[in-house]
C-alpha cells in the first residue's frame, strides 16, 4: 500500500473511502508488519483520524490471513 492512495472498505453501511497516510502501517492481529498485498474481500479493521470527508488511515489490521 502506497501513501496517497485511496483505500475503499466495504462496511456495514456501504463502501467507505480513506486516504492512506504516509505513516500508515498494515499489521496482523499480533502487531507484526504484513508485507503481502491486501486482497479484495479480505477482512481488515481500519484505524483512522480526521473528519468523515478527510479520513486518513493510520493503521490497518488484517484479521484473516491465509
Amino acid at each position: 500500500m502506497k501513501p496517497g492512495r485511496t483505500v475503499v472498505v466495504k462496511g456495514e453501511q456501504g463502501p467507505v473511502s480513506f486516504a492512506l497516510g504516509t505513516a500508515a502501517r498494515v499489521v496482523d492481529g499480533a502487531g507484526k508488519i504484513v508485507t503481502a498485498p491486501l486482497r479484495a474481500g479480505q477482512k481488515v479493521r481500519v484505524y483512522y483520524t480526521g473528519p468523515e470527508r478527510e479520513r486518513v488511515v493510520e493503521r490497518v489490521v488484517v484479521e484473516d490471513q491465509d
